[in-house]
């Protein structure tokens, strides 16, 4: 399946997660989606990964921007200023699978 594309209808979900146009239900679930997606070549993966947190971006609630924002400038403080101690992603990372048990 290398290489296939996705062909999305215009529509919404039902109950079931499945896309709905006229009141016709696709057999399309997220995990149809899914499952679909993860066969595509990587680099198109990659775009359409893009695509989707471009379109989710345009939807975000501007408090929670607003929100977010400002933990990011109190923890930009918190190094600066030497209250914490920065660490690197991959270490970060591997703390956090530790705590949870990966």
């Amino acid at each position: 399946m290398a290489g296939a594309a996705i062909v999305m209808v215009k529509g919404d979900l039902d109950r079931r997660g499945h896309i709905s146009k006229k009141g016709f239900a696709m057999p399309l679930s997220m995990q149809e989606v899914y499952d679909s997606a993860i066969q595509l070549p990587l680099d198109i993966q990659a775009m359409l990964a893009e695509r989707l947190i471009n379109n989710v971006e345009t939807h975000i609630d501007p408090e929670i921007t607003r929100l977010h924002c400002a933990i990011a400038k109190k923890r930009i403080a918190e190094v600066l200023s030497g209250e914490v101690q920065p660490v690197e992603g991959n270490e970060a990372l591997q703390r956090v699978r530790k705590a949870v048990g990966r």
